[in-house]
């Protein structure tokens, strides 16, 4: 089974879903708690074998950019997307963007009106959440109590990893090291890490022979 963009348009439409038509995607938004507004982006990729639903800017990009947690907020991401079992948080490498994908598989199933209004209340009590615990990271460092399902040493590795793939992660992990604000398991985990990550920098900065 498929579903296209027109049909979740008519979806939209009927629930009074406020939206425009941009190419092959539908561009919305809605205001969070505390009047905060978030991008959402309607989708159909694979030929419409899944529908996709992505929320983004739900903390301000400039909050994130210019924090000095932003190992711990990595971690509290981890932490979010092992705990729910609906949408995947992530941020953008690049401009630190936070967004909350949200992927429907249609291979045996049709789309119908409650899965949207699902999905769509769904993300937006994750965004929610995110956005209120996650801005505390941002700000203090310190992981909230209910990041606490899956053990900090496991997801300091599923960070790291993430992180190795640049040189600016790697300077973030580098520091993920030495930040006596995070649990020692984390420091524990980046510290053995380091000559993995030194063996990655020179190879990047070896010249390349023709």
């Amino acid at each position: 089974m498929t579903v296209s963009v027109e049909q979740i348009a008519s979806f939209l439409d009927q629930i009074e879903f406020k939206y425009e038509r941009q190419d092959n995607l539908i561009r919305s938004g809605m205001k969070l708690a505390g009047d905060h507004s978030v991008n959402m982006i309607f989708n159909a990729p694979k030929e419409g074998r899944i529908f996709e639903l992505t929320v983004g800017r739900i903390i301000p990009m400039e909050l994130v950019q210019a924090s000095a947690h932003t190992a711990a907020f990595h971690l509290y991401l981890l932490s979010a997307a092992w705990d729910t079992s609906f949408g995947t948080p992530e941020v953008d490498k690049g401009d630190g963007e936070v967004r909350v994908l949200v992927e429907v598989p249609l291979a045996d199933a049709v789309m119908t009106l409650d899965q949207v209004r699902f999905c769509i209340r769904g993300a937006v009590q994750l965004c929610e959440k995110i956005r209120e615990e996650g801005t505390e990271v941002l700000k203090t460092g310190q992981l909230p109590t209910s990041a606490t399902n899956i053990d900090a040493a496991t997801m300091a590795r599923l960070q790291i990893i993430q992180l190795m793939e640049t040189a600016k992660g790697r300077a973030t992990a580098r520091a993920m090291a030495t930040n006596t604000a995070l649990p020692q398991a984390v420091r524990d985990v980046a510290q053995k890490m380091l000559p993995v990550m030194d063996a990655m920098d020179q190879a990047e900065a070896a010249p390349t022979s023709i």
